[in-house]
């Protein structure tokens, strides 16, 4: 199924298909069947946007905006809680001319369309 919506945002849209980001929301799915489209999510590479466990606060875009800013910050060691502050901020600064922001920003145009 994956495949088929891969082919037809590729037929929709011809000449931005290389340069989008596409974002797929996955909600909760029995394991083998997540294992399948897990790898499949992987081949096309696409960024699988999961909503938290246990989370209702949390929107997926959220959660995944601060699962990069975890990533950014794992092994990292600071002195004070005004480091941490300090590059929190900086790491929002750079994400925002980032190509993935373009790709997010595309994902809040349309939740204000509806």
């Amino acid at each position: 199924m994956l495949i088929k919506i891969r082919d037809v945002i590729r037929e929709k849209r011809r000449n931005e298909f290389r340069s989008k980001v596409v974002f797929f929301h996955q909600d909760t799915a029995r394991p083998h069947v997540r294992t399948m489209t897990d790898w499949t999510l992987y081949n096309l590479e696409w960024d699988l946007m999961q909503h938290p466990p246990y989370s209702p606060d949390m929107a997926p875009l959220d959660f995944y905006l601060f699962c990069h800013l975890q990533l950014h910050l794992d092994r990292a060691i600071f002195n004070s809680n005004e480091e941490i502050i300090n590059e929190a901020i900086s790491f929002w600064t750079r994400a925002r001319h980032s190509s993935s922001q373009k790709g997010l920003k595309s994902c809040q145009n349309v939740g204000r369309r509806l």
